[in-house]
């Protein structure tokens, strides 16, 4: 399965700076995705719900080039809506946290 096309919308409340959409090989799109920085580093939720004090991811991807793909994806479309600081253009590196 194949990320067909990725898009980000700037929003910036720490630590949240946006968030994002995806469609998997042009036919099921999910939305949702939390986009946000931790530990100088470009992160993603999935979405989720939450059951008592807990988060669930109501969708994930099963295997993990899918989640590298996603986070790829969703990263260069950050990379198009933000310019990073200079002191801070080590948050776009490809180290990735899961």
């Amino acid at each position: 399965m194949k990320v067909t096309e990725a898009k980000f919308t700037k929003y910036e409340k720490h630590p949240v700076i946006g968030f994002a959409s995806i469609v998997l090989e042009g036919q099921f799109k999910v939305t949702g995705i939390v986009v946000f920085k931790k530990e100088g580093k470009i992160s993603i939720s999935m979405p989720s719900k939450k059951s008592g004090d807990k988060y669930y991811e109501t969708v994930y991807p099963l295997v993990p080039e899918l989640r590298a793909e996603i986070v790829h994806k969703i990263k260069a479309e950050v990379e198009k809506e933000c310019t990073p600081p200079e002191n801070e253009t080590d948050i776009f590196k490809d180290d990735l946290p899961f």
